[in-house]
């Protein structure tokens, strides 16, 4: 017992004494980066990084660190550049270099990048045109990451939707939506692409942006009848994110629960849930669908009933008549509905 109290005893001044130690500069930390002891370089990066903004001065030796084959070096020198920001616009060809990695390295320098600002915008939509996929996907990943710095690249990113490759496709869209307000109106825009993964990517914007989108109500309500049904349930999605006063989406969202497809189905389900409580106005047609011919029909309305809580509260009538009922799925979820409504 005395031991491990000595031991503890030790380690807690040995703490102490290292937080007493005065901080290194940021021209220390500089040579230290330098070394070829690398446990010293990581400690270099790592201490550059906590400094954030202050070190600025450190940006050209934390961009060739990038290219440090130690994944906590490269780590913490492309996260020490995000906070330095336009500050470090020295490293934005070497971060450009990294893009057509994958996993932490492609998503880290996209994001220092993004951090950057729009001094990296000319050089990203170069990787836009790149052959090479991952290249093109971390370009407009790092677009997303400026937000609405990233406006003056709007027309490309909406090229980017009928890219074939589906990652770039995807973060196109998902760029387009950090994006935000300023995207609405080319996004509304795209909704009539005669290409369906054009269309799938501006809704699916579209619900990323959210309430501001409501200008693209409209739009979005001929895109739910869309002959694809991946683009009726994005549709779907974005429809419930919407903070709309002129346009009654409620009525689309609740023909969709009778939708030929799963997903769409599903979906709708979601869109009701994320336009409540607007989405109590639906209480009384979903009752009625309870008594639908189509099996996954009654259970779709049962399940968005039963997701909508307290706010299905005159559905409970209808609700207890089903409690019987022989599909034992179906008969499952109106338990569960019951349940989820009285609260």
């Amino acid at each position: 017992m005395t031991r491990h109290i000595l031991i503890l005893s030790l380690l807690f001044v040995a703490v102490f004494a290292r937080a007493e130690q005065p901080e290194s500069s940021v021209a220390d930390l500089v040579e230290q980066l330098k070394s070829e002891d690398r446990d010293l370089r990581r400690e270099a990066a790592y201490q550059l990084d906590r400094l954030g903004a202050k070190s600025a001065e450190a940006a050209p030796i934390l961009s060739e660190a990038l290219k440090d084959s130690d994944q906590q070096i490269w780590w913490w020198s492309a996260s020490a550049l995000a906070k330095i920001g336009p500050d470090a616009k020295v490293a934005i060809p070497i971060l450009m270099s990294g893009l057509g990695g994958s996993g932490q390295k492609q998503y880290r320098f996209a994001y220092a990048l993004g951090k950057i600002g729009p001094e990296a915008i000319p050089s990203i939509l170069e990787g836009l045109a790149s052959e090479d996929a991952n290249v093109r996907a971390g370009a407009a990943q790092a677009l997303g990451w400026m937000g609405g710095q990233g406006e003056p690249a709007i027309s490309v990113l909406i090229d980017a939707l009928a890219d074939e490759d589906d990652q770039v496709n995807q973060k196109a869209s998902k760029a387009l939506g950090r994006i935000g307000q300023g995207a609405v109106g080319a996004l509304t825009a795209a909704l009539n692409n005669d290409r369906v993964r054009v269309r799938w990517g501006a809704a699916r914007a579209l619900g990323e942006i959210g309430p501001a989108a409501a200008p693209a109500a409209a739009a979005l309500l001929k895109t739910t009848k869309d002959d694809d049904s991946d683009v009726r349930a994005v549709s779907m999605i974005a429809l419930g994110s919407l903070d709309t006063t002129t346009v009654d989406v409620i009525p689309a969202i609740t023909d969709a629960i009778q939708d030929e497809d799963v997903v769409v189905r599903r979906s709708a389900v979601e869109a009701l849930v994320r336009s409540r409580p607007h989405s109590q106005r639906a209480v009384a047609t979903l009752s009625e669908l309870l008594n639908h011919e189509r099996p996954e029909v009654v259970l779709t309305a049962v399940t968005a009933l039963g997701r909508l809580g307290v706010l299905a509260g005159e559905a409970l009538p209808a609700l207890r008549e089903l409690v019987d009922v022989e599909a034992e799925e179906v008969r499952k979820a109106v338990n569960m509905a019951i349940r989820r409504i009285k609260g």
